[in-house]
């Protein structure tokens, strides 16, 4: 079977000739071809693409848009913590520390 283009009538006929939703009785776990763009975002935002182009890849407009579709990884969560690490030594008299208030 060709490959058809995204959205194209018959679309969806390519997710069943792959087999994506085999042995999936629940029908929201079933994968439809918008399940793919959520996907789609979220690789790309994990590749380091920077999210105005993704913004603009996928036609959004807001900021709304993109959080409801790309959800970063565990991994990409862990670089931007181990990216703060580096930021706090790189100028360690900028940090404020942090202070306890007193009890009142």
């Amino acid at each position: 079977m060709q490959p058809v283009e995204p959205y194209a009538p018959g679309a969806s006929k390519n997710l069943v000739a792959f087999g994506f939703n085999d042995g999936r009785e629940d029908r929201r776990e079933r994968i439809v071809f918008h399940s793919l763009r959520h996907s789609a975002a979220s690789l790309i935002l994990a590749a380091g693409v920077d999210i105005r182009t993704i913004m603009a890849l996928f036609g959004w407009s807001t900021m709304a848009m993109l959080t409801r579709y790309a959800h970063p990884g565990d991994e990409a969560k862990a670089r931007a913590v181990a990216a703060l690490g580096v930021a706090v030594e790189a100028r360690p008299g900028r940090v404020a520390p942090i202070r306890k208030r007193a009890a009142t």
